[in-house]
């Protein structure tokens, strides 16, 4: 895992933070949020939020790699299936923390944000585990 944790902060990639920055800002729009984005800034609700590396989705699905290695699971299809299902469950959960900072201020935002990492690693454990077909 620290490999792979040193592999998502050593190799930055811009381009997919200035990407889901542009999702996340659509989205923060559909749902009403005035926003303003600016590369891999949003600007919204009196609060700037900038995406980083481990806003990314890449540390979830690297959990889960790991945890797939370390365990010697060689369910590759589950493998790939769940890094889709992380990196697509990591746009609405940051969605929900970007709303929540921006509409209910900076106090939901530090109830939100470490909660929601929480749920990343339930979500991580839970599809490693039913891979490994221990649930």
């Amino acid at each position: 895992m620290a490999l792979l944790y040193g592999a998502v902060l050593f190799f930055p990639q811009p381009w997919l933070y200035r990407g889901l920055a542009g999702v996340e800002g659509a989205l923060l729009a559909a749902s009403g949020v005035p926003v303003l984005v600016d590369g891999a800034l949003l600007h919204a609700g009196g609060a700037s939020f900038e995406i980083v590396a481990e806003c990314s989705g890449l540390v979830m699905a690297a959990m889960l790699i790991a945890l797939f290695f370390a365990s010697g699971c060689r369910r590759w299809g589950w493998l790939a299936g769940g890094v889709a299902f992380l990196l697509l469950f990591n746009v609405a959960r940051l969605w929900f923390t970007l709303y929540a900072g921006a509409v209910w201020g900076q106090g939901a935002l530090d109830v939100v944000h470490p909660v929601l990492w929480f749920v990343d690693a339930g979500i991580v454990l839970a599809l490693w585990a039913k891979a490994e077909e221990l649930v």
